[in-house]
């Protein structure tokens, strides 16, 4: 090959390359913060009703009742809230009899009453 051709071939790929890598980007995403509520039906809206009048930004999804009318609410944590916000929403669910489960990124801690 002449050298003409392999320097047009050459600036080619690195233009190819460079537009490749101007299309690519790298992110990094963190898995937000849940917070899941388990228990019988009534119980875990009735949680959910009372930390809803005490923190009106926090929202929940509901799962459809098992064949125990167990149902669970996950909640995700704005970021803005606290380790001990987090610690006081698992203590008041403890204190009703529910279980929760915490999870942050890729970590779990679970604890399950009953």
């Amino acid at each position: 090959m002449s050298r003409k051709i392999v320097t047009g071939v050459r600036a080619l790929l690195l233009t190819l390359m460079a537009g490749f890598a101007a299309a690519c980007s790298v992110s990094e995403t963190k898995a937000p913060r849940r917070l899941v509520i388990t228990g019988p039906s009534q119980q875990v809206e009735q949680y959910l009703a009372q930390q809803a009048a005490l923190r009106p930004t926090l929202r929940a999804s509901l799962s459809a009742p098992d064949s125990r009318g167990q149902i669970a609410a996950t909640l995700v944590l704005p970021k803005t809230y606290s380790g001990d916000d987090v610690v006081d929403l698992a203590g008041r669910a403890s204190d009703a009899r529910l279980s929760w489960s915490y999870s942050e990124g890729g970590s779990t801690r679970t604890l399950r009453l009953g």
